[in-house]
């Protein structure tokens, strides 16, 4: 999920106050599914919570990708997982995405 996805669902939660009542807990589960994945899809709980965190605490892997240089020689390059941003030295959030990077196996 992107900065911007983030500042667009947080929105969509807080448009959820204005005017809106809420009478079961089914209509909440609901009105907070269609808020943070969408109106597209069918939501499970387990896809709402895992956005719901990704909004809290966007984590994101380092991945190595190989790509060649200006002289044709294959380098790798660390990337980040959710953004594909080049990670250049040791960074604890991605500079592309703000995602917090840990470790594939955290």
């Amino acid at each position: 999920m992107t900065s911007d996805e983030r500042r667009e669902t947080a929105e969509s939660l807080r448009y959820l106050l204005v005017g809106h009542r809420i009478r079961y807990k089914e209509q909440f589960f609901d009105d907070v599914a269609e808020a943070v994945v969408g109106y597209e899809d069918y939501h499970d709980f387990d896809t709402v919570i895992e956005s719901i965190a990704d909004l809290i605490d966007p984590t994101a892997s380092v991945r190595l990708f190989k790509v060649l240089d200006e002289h044709g020689q294959e380098m790798v390059r660390p990337t980040c997982s959710a953004c594909g941003h080049v990670i250049a030295g040791a960074w604890a959030f991605c500079p592309g995405c703000g995602s917090r990077l840990v470790r594939a196996d955290d």
